[in-house]
């Protein structure tokens, strides 16, 4: 390869990263097309790229030119957005596989989940993976309504002609657990989501907290996963580390998130501001929890999503929704990306009874419009492609309650805590690759 004719119109890549180490060392990546590399002589690579920088690539040795055009520290094109890899976690699932949102309410009609089976099996591959999530009512408390719309969807399932995995996800406070309920569990793929605040951390917790103990003690013994979400406020923030292990003893399939402000995924308000973590505190008690290796990454959020993002070479953007692996559907048959695109009637693909796409050109056109709206500060960002930006609707200016800065929120309670993880992550993941 002739280096001279392939670099003549080279650059160096926009919003190169790059983290410090320890002795000098440095890791070093594209920040629009993420693939970063371990240089040992830090000190050295920077005189390099001012060189790089004031003369071009003239007097680089070609194994050198070859290794940062591999890396797209150099570039010669328009820099590279890939769509995520399949297996990737992300805000509402995991791509490559479907996701069907139902909701768990008495009123709604069995055709609107036969439908709606019907609708997903038609874009789902034979030896797929179906995800179905319940939202409305607490399925461990309603647990006959429950029953009743498995049964409905599995006799619905046993028809059809390719065989596919199902994977049941419930969110719950699991304040009670019925043995029925235990016994169906063991015959499916099930996990849960328990919301269980503990807003003076282990000084005083709710009355029902053992008992919720116990029902996750139950579930993890038939190797149910579960996952904690637990809120961070100033009182509790100094005891993460110790609820966190708390929740480690339990089992081995038990995972935990402790968001500062309200997640996209959760529904409770915002913390009023007395009661926030300091964001520099709270930043560094998620890299503290992550260094303590309480449980593995994959059961710690967001860290599972930021090691897959750095193994995979990042990807854009964090909402999987975009890529229509995602449907959710509202007791009336409406039909939307996911459960906050609900609150945006433009954003509405159609309806199940009528035929699920015959709007979906428009939602789409508006979906644009709004991830333009919100993303607008993570264009700018360098470590947008391994952070993925926030969700485009999860922070939103129609919040009832204008006291609420939510720019400074994202800024200190999701970007920063993110950047401050993805510095640790990246070095130690890049540092021993082979």
């Amino acid at each position: 390869m002739n280096t001279s004719t392939k670099t003549q119109d080279a650059r160096i890549a926009e919003k190169l990263i790059l983290i410090n180490g320890k002795n000098g060392d440095v890791i070093v990546g594209n920040g629009k097309s993420y693939l970063p590399v371990h240089i040992e002589n830090g000190n050295a690579f920077r005189t390099l790229l001012e060189k790089m920088n004031s003369e071009g690539l003239k007097g680089i040795e070609k194994n050198l030119v070859d290794l940062f055009f591999s890396k797209r520290i150099i570039v010669e094109d328009k820099e590279i957005i890939r769509m995520p890899p399949n297996g990737a976690n992300s805000c509402c699932g995991i791509m490559g596989e479907q996701t069907l949102v139902l909701p768990l309410e008495e009123n709604v009609e069995d055709e609107i989940y036969e439908k709606m089976i019907d609708y997903q099996m038609a874009i789902i591959e034979n030896n797929g993976v179906l995800n179905i999530k319940l939202y409305g009512s607490d399925p461990v408390t309603c647990w006959p309504l429950l029953k009743k719309i498995i049964t409905l969807i599995d006799d619905k399932l046993s028809k059809m002609e390719h065989h596919i995995l199902i994977r049941y996800h419930f969110v719950s406070k699991l304040q009670n657990l019925p043995n029925k309920m235990i016994r169906w569990i063991k015959k499916h793929n099930v996990d849960f989501t328990v919301f269980l605040p503990l807003a003076r951390g282990l000084e005083k917790v709710p009355d029902y907290y053992e008992t919720v103990i116990e029902n996750v003690r139950t579930l993890s013994k038939e190797c149910v996963s579960v996952w904690f979400v637990t809120p961070t406020t100033k009182k509790n923030i100094s005891d993460l580390l110790q609820i966190a292990g708390n929740y480690a003893n339990i089992g081995n399939t038990i995972g935990f998130e402790f968001p500062a402000v309200q997640s996209f995924k959760y529904c409770w308000k915002y913390e009023k501001t007395n009661n926030l973590p300091n964001p520099d505190e709270y930043s560094q008690v998620l890299v503290d929890l992550y260094n303590a290796q309480i449980v593995s990454d994959d059961m710690f959020s967001p860290v599972n999503e930021l090691r897959h993002r750095i193994t995979k070479g990042g990807y854009l953007p964090s909402c999987s929704c975009y890529y229509d692996h995602i449907t959710l559907v509202k007791d009336n048959g409406n039909i939307y990306p996911c459960e906050l695109a609900a609150n945006y009637g433009s954003i509405c693909y159609g309806n199940v009874k009528t035929g699920p796409e015959n709007n979906i050109e428009n939602a789409l056109r508006e979906w644009d419009n709004v991830k333009a709206k919100y993303w607008e500060k993570c264009e700018e960002c360098e470590w947008q492609y391994l952070c993925g930006g926030k969700c485009p609707l999860s922070f939103n200016s129609d919040n009832d309650d204008a006291s609420i800065n939510h720019d400074k929120l994202v800024e200190e309670y999701i970007c920063q805590p993110r950047i401050k993880l993805l510095k640790s992550m990246t070095w130690d993941i890049v540092k021993n690759l082979p």
